[in-house]
């Protein structure tokens, strides 16, 4: 069975999909294949009445579109946003038959939206930082005895698990398992990388949630099944993975950076 079926319209190669969920369709219209991408113009909530949402009028401006993979789809909802080196922009998608894929899919847009405003300055900043002393080779060799020689405190560092496959001291070659190695970080700057990644995260979360709900309040009920009650639940489960992450990574005597506690919560009017 192809993932897309063939478009009426002659002048141009496109395709369609139609996925019901519940009485309701979602389309993806005008749909263009490019080697094992498909390039999607239009994704379309249509009720069993005949009202439309158009995913398209909530993307920020003209210079993004959706994009999909082929295999995306077989490992169900998978989303996420992309800045091409040219400069295009895309909305990922995967599996739009999935319970709250429409909410997956505006949480990706919010990501957009806040792109195009910040494009996420501070995150990439912290990112930048994290990444620039993880690749410094003099700093990878840093040990507690070099911290203590150097007047600083062991405890405001923090042991990082890092790959690359030229190993820790960045050999020409190294054996598989010495491409993971641990190595000593600042604790502020994996607390402000970790923090930033959480900020961006609400803010987006918060996007979609709002966005639902004002298209409620007009009668357009994109996700019936899905409560407020569901929405927390899926969203702490997201944050608290990145603090997952960073507690798997880390190996310190002090706290981990939450200190315990959950995500600051976000503000739904």
């Amino acid at each position: 069975m192809k993932l897309f079926s063939r478009s009426p319209e002659k002048e141009k190669i496109y395709y369609y999909k139609e996925t019901r969920r519940g009485e309701n369709l979602i389309i993806e219209n005008r749909v263009r294949r490019s080697g094992e991408y498909y390039y999607t113009q239009d994704i379309i909530w249509r009720s069993a009445k005949g009202e439309e949402v158009n995913f398209n009028d909530f993307l920020p401006n003209k210079k993004w579109s959706f994009l999909k993979k082929p295999f995306i789809e077989k490992e169900g909802a998978r989303y996420g946003y992309l800045i091409s080196e040219e400069g295009k922009r895309y909305i990922e998608y995967g599996d739009l038959s999935q319970s709250s894929a429409l909410l997956s899919l505006l949480h990706e847009i919010g990501h957009a939206h806040i792109w195009e405003r910040t494009k996420e300055k501070e995150l990439e900043e912290a990112r930048l930082s994290f990444m620039s002393y993880t690749r410094d080779l003099e700093k990878r060799l840093l040990t507690e005895e070099d911290i203590k020689r150097k007047g600083e405190n062991p405890k405001d560092y923090v042991y990082v698990t890092v790959f690359d496959p030229m190993g820790k001291e960045g050999a020409e070659w190294v054996e598989p398992e010495d491409q993971f190695f641990q190595i000593l970080i600042p604790r502020k700057l994996v607390e402000k990388r970790g923090q930033e990644l959480a900020r961006v995260e609400r803010d987006a979360w918060a996007y979609a949630w709002k966005t639902l709900r004002q298209l409620k309040k007009k009668g357009l009920i994109l996700e019936p099944d899905f409560k407020l009650a569901d929405f927390k639940s899926k969203i702490y489960s997201y944050l608290e993975s990145y603090e997952k992450h960073f507690k798997k990574k880390l190996k310190t005597r002090g706290k981990y950076f939450t200190k315990g506690k959950k995500f600051k919560r976000i503000k739904l009017n």
